[in-house]
């Protein structure tokens, strides 16, 4: 991750919107790094020295031209966006940027997101945006298509590729599927009796099929991306986005104590109406 921020540096090259993905205080320390670096007075290789005036400020994050902004509790509120937004339209007053650090991107809800959205993709000069998750599942793809994406290289753990099949054949076969197929479907998953064991189940579902909205969402924008598990060109873009939306805000809802079934009833139904919706408006426009 470094390297390539390192890179960024000596080319001079530098994005209006990094998203870095990594264990937590890993990437928080690497993008302090990078933070410090770019108005650094007297950088050593590119790393910030940590004993200039901007360096000792931005560290003790009292430097002019730098704002780390965490979530409130649980997420962003809008009044907090709205404040990041009034702030970035400022120019640089002491360094060469105006850094502004987002830590726990993925706690960036639709409401918040969507506010921040025009001013992350096109921020005034000399200002960056640098925004950390350690959850890749729950960022949101329109947030991630404004950003430059780096990701921390660590040794993962292999793709459940039983748990990819399962989650293909939900996105292929639900918007064929009857109400009561769903029901039906909705007990299965939910037919477990220890509470823990059930909620593991459904959040490595929920995760599964992230990963292949995920896939056919770089596909379909044309980046590089695996094309395995390609869905049919009646999952356009928008439709990737409003169900990643949706899988995302499950595994929100999983972490507190909610109807499960209920819950699991409703991502069944969302992923069965909404390509049926999708497809019954491009045959009307045929």
């Amino acid at each position: 991750m470094w390297e390539e921020l390192k890179k960024d540096l000596a080319e001079d090259n530098i994005s209006h919107a990094y998203l870095l993905y990594g264990e937590e205080e890993a990437v928080k320390q690497t993008a302090m790094d990078f933070a410090l670096a770019l108005n650094c007075l007297a950088p050593a290789e590119k790393r910030p020295c940590r004993r200039c005036r901007h360096c000792i400020l931005g560290a003790e994050e009292s430097f002019s031209d730098f704002l780390i902004l965490r979530p409130e509790k649980t997420a962003y509120t809008i009044k907090q966006i709205r404040q990041l937004i009034k702030n970035s339209q400022f120019t640089a007053q002491e360094g060469r940027y105006r850094v502004f650090m987002l830590t726990e991107a993925e706690k960036l809800n639709d409401i918040t997101a969507n506010a921040l959205l025009k001013t992350l993709e096109e921020p005034c000069p000399n200002t960056l945006f640098l925004l950390l998750s350690a959850n890749q599942d729950r960022t949101l793809a329109t947030i991630e298509s404004r950003c430059r994406i780096i990701r921390q290289k660590i040794q993962s753990a292999p793709i459940n590729h039983e748990i990819l099949k399962e989650a293909y054949k939900l996105l292929r076969e639900l918007p064929d599927s009857s109400i009561e197929y769903i029901f039906q479907l909705s007990q299965q998953y939910t037919s477990e009796n220890n509470k823990t064991r059930l909620k593991d189940n459904l959040i490595t579902l929920c995760q599964g099929l992230t990963e292949i909205l995920s896939r056919n969402y770089g596909y379909r924008q044309g980046m590089p991306a695996e094309k395995d598990y390609l869905l049919p060109p009646s999952y356009n873009t928008q439709l990737i986005m409003e169900l990643w939306q949706e899988v995302n805000k499950a595994l929100e809802y999983l972490e507190y104590q909610v109807n499960t079934a209920l819950l699991v009833e409703n991502l069944l139904l969302t992923l069965r109406e909404k390509p049926r919706l999708t497809l019954g408006a491009t045959e009307r426009r045929g």
